[in-house]
């Protein structure tokens, strides 16, 4: 069974892995770019302004990069895991920048938005993995489908058919009366230049 709930306490490892070397980024921003301080024995570094907005994009440039590259972050490598679509393919460029935005969401609160959101769904998928259709499993499930998910689904955008959704550009059904016929006799010519 490739169920992503067997990948939760490694995905829960690999978090804090991926935390340990964004927290050595910031030590290293910080002390570039930002101000420190140290008063008996202990230090505090700060970041303001470009310096953290240039953390925060290297930050999203690390998930987003490693994720598109390898299908995982280093923490997730390390423990064999690979973020995959629904049909058990390793997740592109696409995706992967999908789930990795919403990780803003995914982060309030230390990450509590992100673990609710993986406790409460069948499928162990935080904020951003369901926007984007993708799951986290064992790399070597990679290439199965998710437990769960119909042959040909590609995601919450498609159909199991492959066809969008109604309401999403695909006819619902036969037109209504009318639609799209004249709605009436035809209007008489114009009058003759005179």
């Amino acid at each position: 069974m490739n169920a992503p709930s067997d990948a939760l306490g490694r995905r829960i490892g690999a978090a804090l892995i991926d935390l340990l070397i964004l927290v050595v980024l910031f030590i290293v921003l910080g002390i570039l770019l930002g101000e420190g301080e140290t008063d008996d024995g202990s230090a505090s570094i700060s970041l303001e302004g470009g310096g953290a907005l240039l953390y925060f994009l290297l930050t999203l440039a690390y998930y987003a990069g490693t994720e598109a590259a390898w299908g995982a972050t280093v923490g997730k490598r390390l423990l064999g895991l690979v973020v995959v679509t629904a049909d058990g393919s390793r997740a592109g460029f696409g995706p992967v920048a999908i789930r990795n935005l919403l990780r803003v969401v995914d982060g309030f609160f230390f990450y509590l938005v992100g673990l609710i959101a993986v406790i409460a769904t069948k499928n162990k998928q935080r904020v951003g993995d369901l926007a984007a259709g993708t799951f986290v499993v064992r790399k070597e499930r990679e290439g199965q489908p998710p437990a769960g998910m119909p042959p040909g689904y590609g995601g919450p955008w498609e159909s199991p058919a492959g066809v969008p959704p109604p309401g999403y550009g695909a006819p619902s059904g036969p037109p209504p009366p009318g639609y799209g016929a004249p709605s009436g006799p035809p209007p008489p010519p114009p009058p003759p230049p005179a």
